[in-house]
């Protein structure tokens, strides 16, 4: 695992399960290879709509959530849940499975336990 340094509070979880994988074509031979799945959560304080309007225009098409927080979006590209409540913005990365739904699905669900702590 590589050392990072994150500017916010940052947990990480990953573990293997050999449920991601991937490929890639090389020499004209594709080599698949499986993955970690993992989960990433960052918490902001003190954060506020506009705050998260700025860290979310980067996304490109994202989906809004109802019903999560103040204010949430679904970014595909990424496999993040990002959302606003009581002045935190949380970014929840979620990659279990190579299928975006079944990520969004367990995304939403750690984003409700995290809003129920706060």
């Amino acid at each position: 695992m590589k050392d990072l340094v994150y500017t916010y509070p940052t947990c990480v979880f990953k573990w293997e399960d050999g449920k991601i994988t991937t490929s890639v074509s090389f020499g004209g031979q594709e080599i698949k290879s499986t993955i970690p799945s993992e989960v990433l959560i960052v918490m902001v304080k003190n954060a506020n709509e506009d705050m998260f309007k700025r860290s979310t225009s980067v996304y490109k098409q994202p989906e809004e959530i109802s019903n999560m927080g103040t204010m949430a979006v679904w970014y595909t590209r990424m496999s993040q849940l990002t959302f606003l409540s009581n002045k935190y913005i949380f970014p929840v990365h979620v990659k279990v499975s190579n299928n975006g739904i079944e990520n969004n699905e367990k995304a939403i669900e750690v984003s409700k336990l995290i809003i129920e702590k706060i």
